[in-house]
């Protein structure tokens, strides 16, 4: 997905108005950019990655991994991602890094 976004807005030269880099202190780091809304007007997404734990807290939906409609993401689905992908990660000393968006409809940044 990361990947696919920097593709696109590369291919689209779009270039971040924004950058934010990653600190250890808020252990993640984002890129914002300026994109047509469905209704034809501008809007801004800021997409991030980080610590999974970090991230995942911050999260308010998920994508469905098929269609990529978006759901309610609950407290439940956040100990269940945690319980079932986080944790055995790092009990086996491994990290992981999740990626997020956001989006927003003014220029509030």
């Amino acid at each position: 997905m990361y990947k696919d976004v920097r593709t696109k807005n590369d291919a689209a030269g779009r270039a971040p108005l924004k950058v934010f880099p990653f600190s250890s202190a808020r252990k993640r780091a984002g890129v914002l950019y300026e994109v047509e809304s469905k209704e034809g007007g501008k809007k801004y997404r800021l997409y991030m990655k980080g610590a999974s734990e970090i991230v995942l807290a911050l999260c308010a939906k998920k994508c469905d991994q098929h269609t990529g409609a978006e759901q309610a993401l609950s407290q439940a689905d956040k100990q269940e991602i945690l319980g079932k992908v986080v944790t055995p990660f790092a009990k086996a000393s491994l990290r992981t890094i999740a990626l997020a968006y956001m989006e927003l409809h003014n220029r509030t940044f």
